[in-house]
């Protein structure tokens, strides 16, 4: 790796750092140390260009930023470059579309104002389920590389002149690859009139486009395969911890109280501790089901606390052994049953990280079928956003997944 490399890898292990103190410092250490080996070795020339096109790319950012308009100024704003899009579209006004989309994107595609990445990001927080508990980064490049500590240092009791059992903390790696996820609001005159706001515009396409992201990165997150562009998921990376059930359980709806209580025990108390279920409806409602060795059910209005039902100002459904559970329709139904199948997470969901490009980009389709309606055939247009989402999991020891036997 050359001296500007590892100048930008330092600097994204930063980035993903965040507010973490120590991390940071330490990461400033190594860079300083960087800096030293550049001018011992005489390569300092390197290592001024990459700080200084660094520093350089860090102040045009903050600039772009300051020049943006803020809170309702800017919402605004982004209303109206949305509205005017939509509109065109719908009027299938390609000229008016070619007017606000020509020389802003390589692509052919319109980069949004920022505040529309934002409310984007808003609705994908409100219909979907990871946003709301993965820990995320903003990305300022496709690849963002940062380290996890998957084993601390060790404290030792010494005597007195004794020698010092050494330590050392183990790393992993962390690698965010921006993935492109699309969204599609089909442009319509019969959507909007000359009453309709900028502002009503504005909200009714980021709401359609994310709801469907949402769905797109819970699914993804969760059961992701991990081929070719896809994420790897939770259920399906391999370093997660598995708790798979007693032989003849083969049936989501097989589990029993106790199983729901061993995915907790497969992690450890310090994952615990921040440790939530996300599980789909369908098996919640096994659990609520669930009646104790008098056929009392576990849930509802009974002197049990196993299983609550009251719904968190959090967004959470209830409790499951006193730890909050969240339902997505991404997770695995009751309809997906089968052997040797994971269908719940359990775990401390800050260390799975969500990367996200900072802007999105909107072209206007004319031709193909979009939810089953030809666009040429009915002379519609719509609005492709595409926003650029990466994902990882930091530490998958913090996870456990529920799974059916075999036979």
């Amino acid at each position: 790796m050359n001296i500007k490399e590892s100048v930008n890898s330092i600097v994204d292990k930063i980035h993903i750092a965040g507010d973490d103190e120590k991390a940071v410092a330490a990461l400033n250490t190594e860079l300083d140390t960087v800096l030293e080996n550049a001018v011992s070795t005489g390569d300092i020339a390197e290592a001024t260009e990459a700080i200084v096109e660094r520093t350089i790319a860090n102040e045009m950012e903050k600039r772009n930023l300051a020049a943006q308009p803020t809170g309702t100024a800017a919402k605004e704003k982004a209303a109206s470059q949305i509205a005017a899009l939509y509109r065109a579209a719908a009027k299938n006004d390609m000229g008016a579309v070619k007017a606000l989309s020509e020389g802003t994107d390589a692509n052919g595609g319109f980069l949004t104002h920022p505040e529309f990445m934002k409310e984007i990001v808003r609705q994908i927080e409100e219909h979907g389920t990871m946003r709301k508990l993965c820990k995320t980064v903003t990305m300022g490049t496709d690849v963002m590389q940062g380290s996890a500590v998957l084993t601390k240092v060790t404290a030792y009791i010494v005597a007195e002149a004794a020698q010092i059992t050494a330590s050392n903390g183990t790393f992993s790696q962390i690698s965010l690859i921006a993935r492109k996820h699309a969204a599609i609001s089909i442009s319509s005159n019969e959507l909007i009139d000359d009453n309709t706001t900028d502002m009503e515009i504005f909200e009714l396409v980021a709401e359609q486009m994310g709801e469907q992201l949402a769905i797109l990165e819970d699914l993804q997150i969760l059961q992701g395969d991990g081929t070719g562009i896809n994420f790897e998921g939770l259920l399906v990376n391999t370093s997660v911890n598995t708790v798979t059930m007693a032989a003849g359980k083969i049936d989501f709806n097989d589990a029993t109280i106790s199983d729901y209580l061993d995915v907790q025990e497969a992690v450890t108390a310090a994952v615990n501790r921040k440790s939530v279920y996300v599980m789909h409806p369908d098996v919640w409602r096994n659990v609520r089901k669930l009646v104790d060795g008098q056929g009392r059910p576990l849930s509802g209005e009974t002197t049990n606390t196993v299983v609550t039902t009251s719904e968190g100002a959090d967004g959470s459904a209830g409790t499951l052994w006193d730890k909050p559970v969240y339902l997505s329709e991404s997770s695995p139904a009751n309809s997906d049953t089968a052997v040797s199948t994971k269908f719940l997470v359990y775990g401390d969901f800050s260390k799975a990280i969500i990367g996200d490009r900072k802007q999105m980009q909107t072209t206007v389709l004319t031709e193909g079928t979009v939810a089953g309606v030809n666009l040429g055939e009915t002379d519609q247009s719509a609005l492709r956003g595409i926003k650029r989402t990466a994902f990882d999991i930091a530490l998958p020891t913090s996870f456990a997944v529920l799974k059916t036997a075999a036979a």
